[in-house]
């Protein structure tokens, strides 16, 4: 399957035609979008038009420098497990990212990923 990650803003300029409600859009090409909403999360319609939401983890936001491209690439490493399960830990790698200055260099570990998801009680 094809995947079409954007920010919610990236995906109403696009696709929008003058509606306002992303989950409108997801409903039009079920399965094929992953919407990134910033600090609210990300999104996705199924195949069989469920809509999936991953809240955002909430943590002391220093700098979103690269915060996109960190859900991105955990997105990507992670898509063999399914998109839903792929979009929680993406949100987590983002929530990592962050916490501090800068993109590279705020990006976690896998085993500091595992430790934020056990203290998130995900």
């Amino acid at each position: 399957m094809h995947l079409f990650l954007a920010n919610e803003h990236e995906l109403m300029a696009g696709f929008g035609d003058g509606e306002s409600d992303w989950r409108a859009l997801l409903a039009r090409w079920p399965g094929r979008i992953v919407v990134t909403r910033g600090g609210e999360g990300a999104a996705h319609v199924d195949a069989h038009g469920t809509l999936h939401e991953q809240p955002a983890f909430r943590v002391p936001v220093i700098d979103t420098t690269g915060a996109g491209d960190a859900f991105a690439a955990a997105l990507a490493v992670h898509w063999a497990l399914g998109i839903p399960h792929a979009m929680r830990l993406a949100c987590a790698v983002a929530a990592l990212a962050v916490r501090g200055f800068g993109s590279q260099s705020t990006l976690p570990t896998q085993r500091e990923l595992q430790d934020f998801l056990e203290r998130a009680g995900a």
